[in-house]
């Protein structure tokens, strides 16, 4: 008892020392309305192994006049596209100015568990648009945060992250054809799921089987679902690219038409 205890004692050591040196470490900066991308070293997990159900990951941001948000974490490869690695993320977006703490990061892996808890963001305000949110009377419109009602004006490409224009797959294709729409609209269409590839290529498939094979068949059990990062790095750069135009990239999550 007094071994499990001691042990205890010191893992909470390790803990509070790691988050006073990451609060002592530089803020990051940021803009208000902008994704600021934590990456966290986690255990190595390859295509057959199920990390999306299996690991779990919360970070705790507090911002100093209190406001708080809890953002959920995720295994991204290798960080890179690659489908074998230890490479975790979190996503968070600063609504103010003003600096936030990363207060608290839990996670069911001893890896991750209080990894970064401690850093700050220091957050600028810097002209932004900011969020699409209901707005106007019944809420019948959109509104941004800067407190502008815009004409929405869209396109819709379903399988534009599977084949954008009917080119070979490539994050480079997505981004030309997203700056080839944005002199015309400011919304993009486009179904979150991979098609086959008429040239036989897996690379875009968005999901693996049990054994590590890529498939486009999530399956019907959600605890056996292993996504493939390199179709979520794709989507990843719709999104990315659709922001640095200020377009909405407006993914649909699926159909029963198209499953």
């Amino acid at each position: 008892m007094v071994e499990q205890l001691s042990s205890l004692a010191y893992v909470m050591i390790l803990a509070c020392l790691a988050s006073v040196a990451w609060a002592a470490s530089p803020a990051i900066p940021a803009r208000v309305h902008e994704v600021v991308e934590l990456e966290f070293a986690g255990p190595e997990f390859g295509p057959a192994d199920k990390p999306a159900v299996d690991v779990e990951l919360t970070a705790d941001f507090t911002h100093e006049s209190g406001q708080q948000y809890r953002i959920h974490g995720f295994w991204n490869g290798d960080g890179k596209g690659g489908s074998r690695g230890g490479v975790f993320k979190v996503r968070f977006c600063p609504t103010l100015p003003g600096t936030w703490t990363l207060a608290r990061v839990s996670s069911n892996s001893e890896q991750l568990n209080g990894q970064r808890q401690g850093q700050t963001i220091a957050a600028t305000a810097a002209g932004l648009k900011g969020f699409w949110r209901p707005g106007g009377v019944g809420n019948r419109w959109w509104v941004r945060d800067d407190g502008s009602f815009p004409y929405i004006v869209g396109n819709t490409h379903y399988v534009f992250l599977s084949r954008p224009n009917g080119k070979e797959q490539t994050i480079e294709n997505i981004r030309a054809d997203i700056d080839a729409n944005a002199p015309y609209f400011n919304k993009i269409r486009m179904l979150m799921k991979a098609f086959p590839d008429p040239n036989g290529s897996t690379e875009a498939s968005a999901f693996f089987t049990p054994d590590g094979k890529p498939t486009n068949n999530e399956g019907s059990d959600p605890n056996e679902v292993r996504p493939n990062p390199a179709f979520y790095h794709r989507v990843d750069a719709a999104v990315q690219h659709g922001f640095e135009r200020d377009m909405i990239i407006d993914l649909i999550l699926g159909t029963t038409q198209h499953n």
